[in-house]
């Protein structure tokens, strides 16, 4: 489990700093107030087996985006870029179709800015359930147990850290129904947050993952 990978952070960095910002300098176990201590992707969620295409930085145009419009950025992503000039692959074409049919069904008419207000308002905890179990996201968007795998690896073989100023939205949420993130990747350790659908900043985007 992820767990285990956490608490042998001081051991597995090659520099000998910690993984995890949350984390004790000394034993690796994350401080007592962390809020995702408890949290299943933290105690008991593995990274998945077999092998993915992964962005080293988040794609262009994710950033000060809410969730709603990172997964509109993912989706013309992958259709304009990942598979421009070829053939959509049938999951991919699927998830592309439920996509819309999702924006017609909850969005139809409404700006930017007034999809913005309901991932703000009393909903928001539903629309984040909703918009991150849709396919384009479940095929696209890393977990924070693999995100925080593929920040290890690269970092022991290329002794670079990935995300190092700027954090990617994962497909999972919180207990409390909020979307975690993961990023900040530098000396001090990788961070780990949650916001709600409707937040948005300039340091937060999302990273690719293609699984094969």
């Amino acid at each position: 489990m992820l767990q285990q990978l956490f608490l042998m952070a001081d051991f597995l960095l090659k520099d000998g700093t910690k993984l995890l910002y949350a984390s004790n300098e000394t034993t690796g176990e994350l401080n007592a107030d962390c809020w995702y201590r408890n949290e299943p992707f933290y105690t008991t969620e593995t990274a998945s087996a077999g092998w993915a295409l992964v962005s080293k930085e988040t794609i262009p145009d994710s950033t000060d985006k809410d969730y709603w419009q990172q997964t509109l950025a993912l989706a013309s992503y992958f259709k304009d870029r990942i598979f421009a000039g070829v053939s959509l692959l049938e999951q991919y074409r699927s998830a592309l179709t439920e996509l819309d049919q999702y924006a017609a069904a909850n969005f139809s008419g409404k700006s930017p800015e007034g999809i913005n207000q309901l991932l703000r308002g009393a909903d928001s905890d539903r629309y984040a359930g909703e918009i991150s179990s849709l396919s384009i996201n479940q095929l696209t968007r890393q977990s924070p147990a693999e995100a925080i795998y593929d920040l290890v690896v690269y970092f022991q073989n290329n002794t670079e850290r990935l995300l190092p100023k700027i954090h990617s939205w994962t497909k999972r949420l919180s207990s409390g129904g909020w979307l975690v993130n993961v990023g900040r990747f530098n000396a001090d350790g990788a961070n780990v947050s949650r916001y709600r659908p409707g937040f948005h900043v300039g340091d937060l985007g999302v990273s690719v993952s293609r699984q094969s």
